[in-house]
């Protein structure tokens, strides 16, 4: 069947086609970014709908333009589109003259998110000498092939303060403390999981880039590091790393930049409530981090020279990761990471943090936010892998956990759980106590749903992407199983360990399921999933598992000693930045490694209810966030300049309720309905809301805030 989410993103493209601005374009103020693209640029592609969708869920727009309507239009654009991406993979050859014309966009007001690779060859095809042309806008000289040939882009960890790093939407456990030692241990750490091989403990990683891979992307393979198995015991298995096209080089020279901290951020300026425990830290240096494997390694290119800007992040081994400069009468954010290639590999998080950092905080754009009345939460996933957890949710019933929520609940179903007939499964069809445990959870207003797989870590060591015919019965027994038991849909999916192949998801979207736990983009909120380089199943939503560092459970926690005092100041902070943020993020339990922590629950769910009497938080489920997500994409919206002030315009054929605009008060004044319903909040300090009633469609307006 054609759905209409497939319907809407071609229409997207074939959209997109006519987006491409024309250098007879009227002159206007838009709340538009532009997005540049080379001239007979083939649309779709996916690498240019990583963007466009990330836009779209970051509740930003973005207006494609090529190199010709560019050029020709270049003198009035910086008043017309304030914001330029510079996007990576797609346009890494530039001739002088788009250069040139690039260059005055910026030198006449406009700000451009320079990003990568782009612009890396010349008209020929070759590396400039010596450095890239666009290395006075970046801040730093870089692509430095004259001097480093093959060993100009490194591979190695990604620092910034802790306050920069919640700016870009990087959330708490999601970096860890970066201290003197950590670049030998992540290096170390690195090169031992690495299938490549070193010569000596002074070696470092490259990619190998050249002409025709300018980036040096081809072959590289990111998403190993989303590869890891978690047990239903707390074990967590990393497997070897397997990086691909990438070569150990010794040391290269490389300037030395000092993270800056945004701790004045307005990212996070709504007024919380005093926590229960201390939350707050002092503002370090941090390395962003992921679950199993901690420190993360992503590709720069090396960078020389002083840098006047703003230095966001740093790579401990190559220079310059991401920094902004004013530039003429604009400014440059230079990000020199493959945002768009890393979406694509299963690691969304930077190219989010990014975008929004470029529209927001330095362009104060509006935005549709992600949430429903803009309101932020938390989502926990209970996963029950096994008959261990019967008990122990038994038991937390004398804790009230179950009254607090609600959550989403992930059951394996079947009556076996490492091998086939070793009955170690919750066999929910025949078991009468856990049945009537599932009937107590929904009542209580949990959402029951599956996990994997029949049996949990059968299917979790052994399902992969070429057995589908032999595991796809695992799901139709565990989806027949819950909705026999629950008599409810079946709509939310877990996977066991961590394992969801992609013909998994796709039997998901196929049987209706409306969104899953997934333990790629980690950090991130609520998202449609870019793997393997393209967005495979557009109609389900991932919820993306956050972690505290190298562990993310109870069980974790527990088995390799985390001091109590420090898992709950993270769940706390975790929820200080979701509320601050206006998002959510999924933490997961099992009961058996839950019972073990009842005082950290009743601090989340005591600060939980406090925030939620401030009317600034809320608890989440899966199916909650999928729907309204995808109600979300329906809606149209545009924002016209009428001089003085702006007109907004939104429609969406199934209602507006909850749809939710920011305004950056620093930019816009109390916004006015005139027609359709909404209701204006004016009490956050950096936002104004306005919240969509019924109806399917609204007007409102909003004057500038003088001298803007």
């Amino acid at each position: 069947m054609f759905s209409i989410s497939v319907f809407i993103r071609r229409m997207l493209f074939a959209l997109a086609l006519g987006w491409l601005v024309s250098a007879s374009s009227a002159y206007a103020v838009t709340n538009q970014l532009l997005l540049l693209l080379p001239d007979n640029f083939v649309l779709p592609d996916p690498r240019v709908s990583a963007w466009l969708d990330a836009a779209s869920e970051d509740g930003v727009q973005i207006t494609l333009i090529n190199d010709t309507a560019f050029e020709q239009s270049v003198a009035t654009l910086p008043q017309q589109y304030r914001g330029l991406i510079l996007p990576d993979q797609v346009h890494t050859t530039a001739d002088d003259t788009l250069v040139s014309a690039i260059h005055n966009y910026a030198l006449n007001g406009g700000r451009v998110m320079l990003v990568y690779d782009f612009g890396a060859l010349n008209a020929a095809g070759f590396y400039p000498i010596p450095q890239s042309r666009f290395s006075d806008m970046a801040g730093v000289n870089y692509v430095l092939y004259d001097s480093l040939l093959g060993n100009m882009i490194g591979l190695g960890p990604v620092t910034g303060m802790g306050s920069t790093l919640r700016t870009l939407l990087v959330p708490p456990g999601k970096s860890m403390a970066w201290n003197s030692t950590s670049t030998t241990t992540a290096a170390t750490t690195m090169l031992a999981t690495s299938s490549t091989t070193t010569s000596s403990s002074t070696s470092q990683l490259f990619l190998q880039p050249s002409p025709t891979n300018p980036g040096g992307l081809t072959g590289y393979n990111h998403q190993t590091y989303f590869n890891y198995r978690t047990t239903s015991s707390g074990q967590v298995t990393a497997p070897t790393l397997s990086l691909g096209a990438v070569k150990t080089g010794s040391k290269v020279k490389h300037g030395t930049y000092s993270a800056t901290s945004t701790s004045t951020s307005t990212s996070t300026s709504l007024k919380i409530a005093a926590p229960l425990a201390t939350t707050a830290a002092a503002d370090v240096l941090e390395g962003i981090s992921g679950y199993v494997y901690g420190f993360l390694t992503y590709p720069s290119f090396v960078t020389q020279g002083t840098y006047n800007g703003t230095t966001l992040l740093t790579s401990p081994n190559f220079g310059l990761v991401a920094g902004y400069q004013p530039y003429g009468n604009g400014g440059v954010l230079f990000v020199n990471m493959p945002l768009s290639y890393l979406e694509g590999q299963t690691d969304g998080m930077l190219l989010h943090g990014m975008l929004n950092y470029f529209a927001i905080d330095l362009l104060h754009m509006p935005m549709l936010s992600m949430q429903p009345k803009g309101l932020g939460g938390m989502i926990i996933d209970w996963h029950f892998c096994d008959n261990e957890a019967l008990q122990p949710a038994q038991q937390l019933k004398n804790y009230n956990v179950w009254k607090n929520g609600p959550f989403t609940v992930s059951v394996t179903a079947g009556p076996d759980s490492v091998a086939v007939g070793d009955g170690l499964g919750i066999n929910i069809l025949h078991n009468s106590s856990a049945q009537n445990l599932m009937h107590y959870l929904i009542k209580q207003g949990h959402n029951v749903g599956s996990q994997g797989g029949w049996m949990h870590d059968y299917w979790g060591l052994n399902a992969s992407e070429t057995n589908e015919s032999t595991f796809e019965q695992y799901l139709v027994l565990n989806h027949s199983a819950m909705q026999q038991v629950d008599g409810t849909p079946d709509i939310e999916w877990a996977a066991p360990e961590g394992n969801a192949p992609t013909w998994a998801i796709a039997w998901l979207q196929a049987n209706g399921y409306s969104s899953y736990y997934f333990t790629g983009h980690t950090g991130m909120g609520p998202t449609r999933a870019y793997r393997n380089g393209a967005l495979l199943t557009p109609n389900i939503w991932a919820i993306p598992v956050s972690p505290f560092g190298v562990y993310a459970t109870f069980d974790e926690f527990q088995q390799y000693n985390v001091p109590t005092a420090d898992v709950t100041n993270w769940y706390l902070s975790l929820m200080n930045f979701n509320v601050a943020n206006r998002t959510t993020r999924m933490v997961y339990m099992h009961p058996q490694g839950a019972i073990f922590y009842t005082n950290t629950l009743a601090s989340i769910f005591t600060y939980a209810n406090q925030l939620a009497a401030a009317g600034q938080f809320k608890w989440y489920k899966f199916d909650d966030l999928a729907k309204f997500g995808k109600r979300r994409l329906q809606t149209a919206w545009t924002a016209t300049d009428t001089g003085s002030g702006w007109s907004f315009s939104a429609s969406n054929p199934l209602g507006l309720q909850d749809m939710t605009w920011l305004l950056p008060k620093s930019a816009y004044l109390l916004p006015v309905v005139k027609s359709g319903s909404a209701t204006v909040i004016s009490t956050d300090a950096t936002n104004w809301l306005v919240i969509g009633g019924a109806g399917t469609a609204l007007t409102f307006t909003s004057a500038k805030v003088p001298g803007i």
